[in-house]
């Protein structure tokens, strides 16, 4: 006759199980969520960009604001039309954020309600990667239309979106930039949307030219090229997620891993 089972063993069986499942789960790798690196109000004494690059046409503007205490102003003389080259009118603020090579931004924009858009281009925002690989976003040719522009790459790519700003009101710019796998691959692609509306789609570009090795983007500028009058930013934010107009980033995933499955008790 069969001697029946402890109670006791069933419950030491479950235990065992209960540490094996654990002991699997603390050697499995933790997985990384997106992240917004930083999210900016551009005020006095509250912002990552040294206006001092730009002494004398870029301040801090209590009065215009988007959100907090203040804005950046960039202000655009008459010597900053029509061209930068004769006119030498330019300069920038930067600010650096950790690399990636697929980035989001997310900021606040508003033109005076009489800028002159520049007859070259006037920049708004570059996205700089770790070598000479970068990507403005900018009007072109004396339009307020949202242009893309990447630069020092195998072929010229200048994107145009659907969107054209309007003077005096704030817009809400949203940018995702994805670099290509590796020099002679043409796999990356950009977006863009305007107050929460896709405006911008484009693939198959970002192609790094043999022995760019660019591996990510570091760093957003902003520039005062070219253009009369004055540019306001507000609430530029970064990160390796889709940020959002509302300034709140989306959750993040909160799916727990599956149970061990297949575990056997020796």
């Amino acid at each position: 006759m069969r001697t029946p089972r402890p109670k006791s063993a069933g419950k030491k069986r479950a235990l065992s199980l209960t540490l094996v499942a654990t002991a699997l789960l603390s050697l499995s790798p933790i997985l990384s969520h997106a992240t917004v690196f930083w999210d900016d109000e551009m005020e006095p004494g509250n912002s990552g960009f040294d206006i001092s690059m730009l002494q004398g046409t870029i301040s801090y503007d209590t009065s215009v604001k988007f959100s907090g205490n203040g804005s950046v102003r960039l202000d655009y003389p008459s010597n900053c039309y029509p061209d930068i080259i004769t006119a030498q009118c330019g300069g920038f603020t930067e600010r650096s954020h950790t690399s990636t090579p697929h980035v989001f931004t997310r900021y606040y924009v508003m033109f005076s309600s009489t800028f002159t858009y520049g007859n070259t281009e006037t920049k708004i925002i570059l996205s700089k990667t770790n070598t000479n690989v970068s990507s403005w976003w900018t009007t072109r040719y004396g339009s307020s239309n949202l242009v893309d522009q990447v630069q020092f790459v195998t072929d010229a790519v200048v994107e145009s979106s659907s969107f054209s700003f309007n003077r005096g009101v704030w817009t809400c710019v949203e940018m995702e930039e994805k670099l290509s796998s590796g020099p002679g691959a043409s796999d990356g692609f950009v977006n863009a949307w305007v107050n929460g509306s896709q405006v911008l789609h484009a693939t198959g570009i970002f192609t790094t030219p043999p022995g760019d090795g660019a591996t990510g983007y570091i760093l957003k500028r902003i520039y005062r090229q070219v253009g009369i009058g004055s540019v306001w930013f507000d609430r530029i934010a970064v990160g390796d997620q889709r940020i959002g107009c509302s300034g709140s980033a989306p959750a993040g995933d909160t799916t727990p891993p599956a149970s061990p499955m297949g575990l056997t008790i020796r």
